[in-house]
């Protein structure tokens, strides 16, 4: 038995200039347009990075775009707002970006006792970059997530500067406070981020250092590392033969990463060719050697890849990479085995109504001869655009870690930029033995079915009507 669930929302967008504009919604982007790429999730040290699809937070999001060794706001951390509100856009030399949201996802708990039942989220995100001449900006960020008692806090300036035709150099000084739901622990901490870079016909090279402090953490953004203080750098040649080979070249890079205690905890070097050929083609490989610390042990792997990308024409297109090497595996008992990855992409377009794709990624990791694990994952999408206004989109997608099958259709109706009707339909499966829930409700998670046969999991159709009002 499924339970329904219906849910309705509403955006409006008003130009305050042709230049400036406000964003006002409730329950928003409850319909979703776009499902997220799978990504293979076994054996990762550190969390997956998932974008943002929902169009109110999408529109715009560049503004909140800062380079770095931290994506410092990531509006996926406002996981379920009931209303929000938005201000973006350019005055003078000076570009703009207000964000308000409020989150009832952090108070959706069972227990009527716990402080946080039915208690909400607030954040803001505040961003201004001023022009100082081409290619070159200074700004300045904050964002604050306030919840219950605690909040977390985030102030930061950056810069971008082109220095000659083929050389610039950027900065970012981030500092945080955060202080825990109850009030009582309070935490501080910085990242500080320089690079320089040079883009040359013949000499390309790069170089950066940034540390990240033991304490640093935003609920606004997405931190996948702390306790850093890392310097790379590479350097490349490009020969320019400009006949069959266009250009090619050899490219060497550096890499250490220390702890704030003075622990080394990375190391690399690499090598690699690279080369650009007629038709569009290019053909890469690369080969390093490097130092991986966890848990106390100081693993020494190396490993090689080669990638290669087709696109000799607008109708076909063809891309694969490939990865073998050593591997940790993460656990509390690591181990070094041996790992291996593929990529496989290819598109189709046989008219110009009509195009597809398809994508497979695969890893593997085999330790003294025994399997860890094999992961694929496949997702097709195909595009109909029926007529200049009216077109279809399916995406499809497999799963083998978790015997996960989905599927969305989407079709849009699209009148202009700003008037656009979707109706939507997904639909989800899995593997019914592998699925779990309170069968008896005892509290207990447990086994719902005995059979290895495709169970659907959930599955909706959503509907979404944007239409722009000129007056």
């Amino acid at each position: 038995h499924l339970d329904t669930d219906p849910d309705a929302g509403v955006s409006v967008k008003y130009g305050i200039t042709s230049n400036l504009t406000a964003d006002f919604t409730v329950n928003p982007d409850f319909s979703q347009i776009e499902s997220d790429r799978a990504q293979i999730e076994v054996n990762q040290r550190y969390p997956l990075f998932f974008s943002e699809l929902r169009p109110f937070f999408v529109e715009g999001a560049e503004m909140f775009d800062i380079s770095g060794p931290v994506t410092f706001v990531h509006t996926r951390t406002i996981v379920n707002p009931d209303y929000g509100a938005k201000l973006s856009g350019k005055v003078g030399a000076i570009s703009l970006g207000l964000l308000a949201a409020n989150d009832v996802a952090p108070g959706n708990v069972l227990d009527e006792l716990d402080p946080a039942f039915n208690q909400t989220a607030k954040t803001f995100i505040g961003r201004a970059r001023y022009d100082l001449y081409a290619e070159s900006n200074i700004g300045a960020v904050f964002t604050d997530r306030e919840f219950l008692n605690g909040y977390s806090r985030l102030v930061g300036a950056d810069g971008n500067f082109r220095l000659t035709r083929t050389m610039s150099a950027s900065f970012r000084g981030v500092g945080t406070w955060n202080l825990d739901d109850a009030g009582l622990d309070q935490r501080t901490g910085h990242v500080f981020d320089a690079s320089l870079r040079q883009n040359g016909r013949h000499v390309n090279w790069f170089v950066a250092a940034f540390e990240i402090s033991p304490d640093f953490g935003t609920d606004v953004g997405f931190v996948r590392r702390t306790d850093e203080r890392l310097i790379t750098g590479n350097i490349g040649y490009q020969f320019w033969p400009e006949s069959r080979i266009i250009n090619w070249g050899p490219r060497l890079s550096l890499m250490r990463n220390w702890a704030f205690d003075g622990t080394v905890q990375d190391e690399r070097v690499g090598a690699g060719l690279n080369f650009s050929l007629a038709g569009n083609i290019r053909l890469s490989g690369n080969y390093d050697r490097s130092m991986e610390r966890f848990l106390g042990v100081d693993f020494e792997k190396q490993g090689f890849s080669t990638n290669v990308n087709v696109n000799a024409s607008r109708k076909f297109s063809f891309g694969a990479n490939f990865k073998m090497g050593d591997g940790i595996r993460y656990s509390t008992d690591p181990l070094l085995g041996n790992q291996f990855g593929l990529g496989i992409f290819a598109s189709v377009r046989p008219t110009s109504s009509l195009s597809m794709s398809l994508n497979l990624n695969s890893t593997r990791l085999t330790i003294d001869g025994v399997e860890e694990f094999d992961v694929k994952i496949v997702r097709s999408t195909t595009t109909y655009q029926l007529t200049e206004k009216f077109g279809f989109r399916n995406i499809v997608q497999f799963n083998t870690l978790n015997k996960k099958f989905d599927f969305n259709l989407l079709a849009t109706y699209r009148v202009n930029a700003g008037t656009v009707f979707f109706l939507g339909y997904d639909d989800h499966y899995r593997q019914a033995d592998l699925i779990t829930g309170d069968r008896d409700g005892d509290g207990f998670n447990e086994q719902l079915f005995f059979t290895d046969d495709f169970q659907r999991t959930n599955r909706a159709i959503f509907v979404k009507l944007q239409y722009l009002l000129r007056y």
